[in-house]
């Protein structure tokens, strides 16, 4: 159980998949609570049917973005959180996100390594520039992912809403839904 840092209660946050250091490597970690092996947790906290499919979504996800090492235990823990997080509810969602949160992350190392000065290797301007583009591209498809993600949850749908009518004197007015039907 974790806080809701909103509310600072106590809320029961979605389940995420996780490794937990073994002998300098990494093992995946069954939820304890819930009795699902790894494999199980991640298709159920991803919006998948099996667990095939979840064995690809973690390797593809944790090797396209760490070194699958101990050290980054904690890293991958919170990067497949964040996965599950945004409540993949399909495999198109899952994979939508995943290849946001991707996204997101390389986006941000670029960035990292733009600030972080190390006097060993120093940087051209033209080096600067092309990670400053390179990011800039990574934040804008992040962007475009994201409205894609919103636009494929509605499923279509289009709403009009009406938020003012001025009926005069003598005048009707319908309220409700309204649908075409009849005869043409």
């Amino acid at each position: 159980m974790q806080t809701d840092l909103t509310t600072k209660t106590p809320k029961a946050l979605p389940i995420s998949p996780e490794f937990e250091a073994q002998s300098g490597s990494l093992a995946p970690k069954p939820d304890l609570n819930t009795g699902l092996s790894f494999l199980e947790t991640a298709a159920k906290s991803f919006g998948l049917k099996n667990t095939d499919s979840a064995a690809f979504m973690v390797s593809s996800l944790v090797e396209s973005n760490f070194a699958v090492t101990a050290k980054n235990c904690s890293a991958i823990n919170g990067f497949l959180a964040m996965v599950s997080e945004m409540n993949p509810q399909d495999p198109v969602e899952a994979l939508l996100i995943a290849q946001m949160v991707t996204c997101a992350n390389q986006a941000m190392k670029i960035m990292k390594k733009i600030t972080t000065t190390d006097s060993s290797m120093p940087s051209s301007l033209e080096t600067v520039h092309g990670s400053l583009k390179l990011a800039d591209k990574l934040m804008r498809t992040y962007a475009v992912q994201v409205e894609t993600l919103l636009r494929y949850r509605k499923k279509g749908e289009q709403r009009i809403v009406i938020e003012r009518i001025n009926v005069n004197e003598g005048g009707q007015a319908i309220v409700g839904n309204l649908e075409r039907g009849g005869k043409d």
